[in-house]
């Protein structure tokens, strides 16, 4: 697998070591995001992480930090 070329948000950073933590790989986590009715994919949510997505969904990242059980506001969520 290649190296990641652009660099991971500090939000982004948090939600790859809850990942991490609780052994939950990107797809999984984007099925449980598309369970909840909103429209993600893997792509989406690598560039939600590294930053390259312009206008977030609020209602997306509510939904990472609630399966990671991340608490709001941490390590620079994104805007």
């Amino acid at each position: 697998m290649p190296a990641r070329t652009t660099p991971l948000t500090p939000w982004g950073k948090e939600v790859k070591k809850r990942m991490l933590d609780t052994d939950i790989q990107p797809r999984q986590l984007v099925a449980s995001i598309r369970a909840r009715g909103l429209l993600i994919t893997e792509v989406k949510l690598s560039q939600m992480l590294s930053g390259q997505v312009g206008r977030r969904s609020p209602e997306m990242v509510a939904a990472v930090e609630e399966l990671l059980d991340i608490p709001p506001g941490i390590a620079g969520r994104p805007a």
